[in-house]
């Protein structure tokens, strides 16, 4: 089993190569259909960059005790998974126009910040229930 530090580091490195090749696309890649069905490239960046902002607040707030779901999130099991998925992609979107092209900088700025928590983490806060 991988320990949590090697974890934070394979995060960090294929952040990095991701960040990388992103760097390499021509403008208009950009708005091309990724491998996701109904999503551009942008689309799915605008995901990464709210998935790490939205684990970095909920691993921060896991570890000070607080375990509530965002007031926002609908629930995800059953026949509302529907709507869950609607609201990550909504979500994913909204983060992409927010950001425009400060996208890709952003991105890179919350995968920092989102490993520096985790490298921060005391052993025994890996322990901790987070609210997802």
């Amino acid at each position: 089993m991988d320990t949590p530090e090697h974890l934070v580091e394979v995060l960090q490195v294929e952040t990095e190569r991701l960040t990388q090749y992103l760097q390499t696309l021509p403008p208009d890649a950009w708005s091309r259909p990724s491998a996701c069905d109904l999503w551009e490239v942008r689309d799915v960046v605008g995901h990464l960059t709210w998935v790490a902002e939205f684990y970095a607040d909920t691993i921060a707030r896991g570890v000070h005790g607080d375990t509530s779901l965002l007031a926002d999130r609908p629930p995800g099991d059953g026949p509302e998974a529907a709507a869950f998925h609607a609201y990550i992609a909504q979500r994913a979107i909204t983060c992409r126009q927010h950001f425009g092209e400060q996208l890709l900088p952003t991105c890179r700025t919350r995968y920092e910040q989102l490993h520096h928590l985790l490298a921060g983490l005391l052993p025994q806060d890996w322990e901790k229930p987070c609210g997802f």
